[in-house]
């Protein structure tokens, strides 16, 4: 149940009915399944939700489940466009929705490739039972907030748009899983994408040392192929933690200064969040994040940063000429793995249309094809 608090000058609270479809609760004695017992099998959450100054949701709840699911409410309430293509992206369903150019169909076939389902179960099944509740109150959270909104309400953004829908915690993981890629394999979609083997050989030509490789490229793939959204000097950030013999009253204090896009997927969203005798934490949030990133509780501070350092390790492999798609390490033949990947288009005319793409895997990473003459060939590639 979302309970009105009627405190504070401000007030934006949720209102909930307990007979409502999809209220839902998760007591700790029912952790594993959701359920409280109601006879009906499912659960509902018990959270409120209040906003402050500039509106700064806080949310109280009894446990894990509820603090996501009031949660997932108030961002929603905030940004349920932005979430919404992200999930789109996450997903690899931007073709489908919006047609495959501007890069759409190199993503799509990438995060399909990526995001694979049984990744994210093996995944899901790896993590704290109480992370998987949070979860999973906030996916049930923001999709309240979409049927006490309908697709007709909702912000300018994506008013009306058929790619608006409700999500699970499996959509929300594969938006977690998207953004590890941010400074790495997501600024090379278009040459993992162009990687397919070529013909074989009788004999290969010699590779090039790595070395000659590092000293030809590393300038290149830094200035080039990363993305003007995602370069690091842009993006490095930094945090000052200061003792109690550096600050006049005598208290430790923590200065942060994140250097992250104001708008998009990649803004930070304030945030206070508490569970009584288990977790009251305030700080800022990465969208779709059930949790602050960045934030404090009354004994300690912290944060990330983000440094300028180049994080791209090539790995060059010594192809067999007679099957470019095996390789030798230290003597030892090893085979690289395929996988192949479906997405749907968006046509001109409207219909729909499914492209097929095979993805090929090293054990050090999928293969990539590079610039200035460096790609797949029956002598050497590059992982």
């Amino acid at each position: 149940m979302l309970r009105r608090a009627p405190r504070l000058h401000l007030t934006l609270a949720l209102l909930a009915a307990l007979a409502l479809p999809g209220a839902l609760h998760a007591g700790p004695k029912s952790r594993s399944n959701g359920s409280n017992g109601n006879g009906n099998g499912r659960p509902f959450y018990d959270v409120t939700v209040y906003r402050t100054t500039f509106g700064i949701p806080h949310i109280r709840a009894k446990d894990w489940g509820s603090l996501g699911y009031g949660y997932g409410y108030a961002f929603a309430q905030d940004n349920v466009c932005v979430l919404a293509r992200e999930i789109v992206e996450s997903n690899g369903e931007s073709s489908r929705f919006f047609g495959p150019g501007g890069g759409n169909l190199d993503r799509d076939l990438f995060y399909t490739f990526w995001n694979d389902g049984s990744l994210i179960d093996r995944f899901l099944a790896g993590i704290d039972p109480d992370l998987l509740e949070l979860g999973r109150g906030y996916a049930a959270g923001y999709n309240r907030y979409l049927r006490d909104t309908g697709r007709d309400g909702l912000a300018e953004d994506c008013r009306g748009a058929e790619w608006v829908r409700e999500i699970d915690v499996f959509d929300l993981f594969r938006v977690y899983h998207k953004l590890l890629t941010r400074a790495g394999a997501n600024n090379l979609i278009p040459l993992i994408v162009a990687s397919q083997p070529p013909e074989p050989l009788a004999a290969a030509r010699k590779a090039p040392p790595l070395a000659r490789l590092a000293a030809a490229a590393a300038k290149e793939l830094r200035e080039t192929l990363v993305l003007p959204e995602a370069r690091p000097q842009e993006f490095g950030s930094n945090m000052y933690a200061l003792g109690r013999d550096a600050t006049s009253d005598g208290r430790g204090m923590v200065l942060v200064n994140p250097h992250f896009p104001w708008n998009g997927p990649l803004r930070f969203y304030q945030v206070h969040v508490t569970i009584p005798g288990v977790i009251d934490s305030m700080g800022a949030s990465l969208f779709g994040s059930p949790l602050p990133n960045i934030a404090f509780n009354k004994d300690v501070a912290w944060s990330h940063t983000v440094s300028t350092a180049g994080r791209f390790t090539l790995h060059q492999l010594e192809i067999v000429p007679t099957d470019p798609t095996a390789y030798r390490v230290d003597g030892e033949l090893r085979r690289m793995t395929s996988r192949t990947v479906q997405v749907q288009v968006r046509e001109t005319d409207g219909s729909l249309s499914t492209r097929e793409h095979t993805f090929w895997e090293s054990e050090y990473g999928p293969i990539v094809t590079l610039p200035f003459g460096l790609g797949w060939t029956p002598a050497f590639a590059f992982a």
